[in-house]
């Protein structure tokens, strides 16, 4: 019985040991992070990536009326994928992946199926600090200049 104790104790410590681990992953990532779309459509936006690595956000494009609400997640290495699907639809939009750097820098590709657009991205971490993020009136005065 002590064999079992003691390997349950092992497992666990694995397991905490692993957690820890993936949570110091995220948090190299963490910040608030601006970027722009190419290609197809273009635009810009505000996302937040928290310490577990969720991505969350606000963004807007020439070709949609509506505000886009970003959201997904990054993956241990960087790997990230999100959405960005406009503001009272539950569904609809584009898929966004690729990869940010824990230096603070990201990229990659996007693709709206409903349209068939498609292009590319760029993302530039602002700051590492856990900040709010912009309200519809904030975002859509830097993108309009009202």
């Amino acid at each position: 019985m002590l064999n079992i104790s003691w390997a349950r104790a092992a497992a666990l410590g694995l397991w905490f040991a692993c957690s820890l681990a993936s949570a110091q992953a995220f948090k190299d990532y963490a910040g608030t992070w601006q970027f722009t779309i190419s290609g197809g459509d273009d635009g810009k936006g505000t996302a937040v990536v928290d310490e577990q690595g969720r991505i969350q956000g606000l963004g807007g494009s020439s070709k949609s009326p509506l505000p886009l609400m970003l959201s997904g997640q990054i993956e241990a290495g960087g790997n990230t994928q999100f959405t960005a699907t406009p503001k009272g639809m539950s569904s609809g939009g584009a898929t966004f992946s690729g990869k940010l750097e824990a230096s603070g820098q990201g990229k990659g590709k996007w693709q709206d199926a409903g349209s068939s657009l498609s292009g590319a991205w760029a993302a530039v971490r602002q700051t590492q600090a856990k900040e709010e993020l912009p309200t519809q009136q904030t975002f859509r005065c830097e993108i309009d200049g009202r």
